[in-house]
């Protein structure tokens, strides 16, 4: 019997790419690409949180960390650091935080 894939291809996966799917309309079509734990980004992240005092600002700085890239188009804002926290950091956008957060925990603990 002939694999698909070779074990190290399933082992190594760096990013994930995640639908946006709103709580009243379903799927959005947006997308974006978040780090997975095995990602240089997420690492170096995931550091800098356990240094942290675990504020909710440090909380939003390491999520908006995982976020490597997103639909410039759909989200009328060029991909940066700085729009990624200030979308998140949004009160009418919790329901992007709490995806994101589930998608990256749920990846987390599968791969780690």
């Amino acid at each position: 019997m002939k694999s698909k894939f070779k074990i190290k291809q399933l082992a190594a996966v760096d990013t994930i790419d995640m639908e946006l799917i709103h709580p009243k309309h379903g799927a959005t079509g947006i997308v974006l690409k978040a780090a997975g734990p095995t990602h240089p980004v997420w690492k170096e992240a995931l550091k800098v949180w356990r240094e942290s005092e675990d504020t909710e600002a440090d909380n939003l700085a390491l999520l908006s960390a995982c976020v490597l890239a997103w639909d410039e188009e759909a989200f009328e804002l060029p991909y940066t650091t700085e729009n990624v926290i200030a979308v998140l950091g949004s009160e009418e956008n919790t329901w992007i935080v709490n995806q994101v957060g589930q998608t990256v925990r749920d990846h987390t603990k599968f791969f780690l």
